[in-house]
């Protein structure tokens, strides 16, 4: 089994891993369900590194990831996803491509509908081109 470099302190890493998979969560449905916001977007899980969810944190920015679960624009190009710990505007989800601006995922709140932001679809859609075979 994998293990983590970093030392989960409880109750509050549980809520970090569990607001990243719920973040995931609804990022593979979006997928799956052809929204399209996430048009030219996939995912990989790697089930081979481990049958878990494999949660990290970046020590330089207490951010949480998850290490078996890929997203990728443009077919090749990897799509970052993370939250942040201490951020309390709902999921605090953050996309980054490359050396890209990281974004928000969603409006922060007020936002009961956890609405999209604008400058996650618009970097989604900045990839658009690269992704449709010619």
């Amino acid at each position: 089994m994998k293990t983590l470099k970093y030392k989960r302190v409880l109750p509050r890493d549980l809520f970090n891993e569990s607001k990243l998979l719920k973040v995931l969560g609804h990022l593979t449905m979006w997928i799956e369900d052809d929204f399209y916001w996430m048009d030219g977007v996939s995912y990989v899980y790697d089930d081979q590194l481990s049958d878990q969810f494999i949660c990290g944190q970046d020590q330089s920015d207490g951010s949480f990831f998850c290490k078996n679960i890929k997203f990728y624009v443009a077919l090749d190009v990897e799509l970052k996803i993370k939250i942040m710990q201490e951020i309390n505007d709902g999921w605090s989800a953050f996309a980054q491509i490359g050396d890209s601006e990281e974004v928000r995922i969603w409006k922060p709140f007020p936002n009961a509908n956890q609405t999209v932001s604008n400058e996650f679809a618009e970097l989604i859609a900045s990839y658009k081109d690269f992704a449709t075979p010619q």
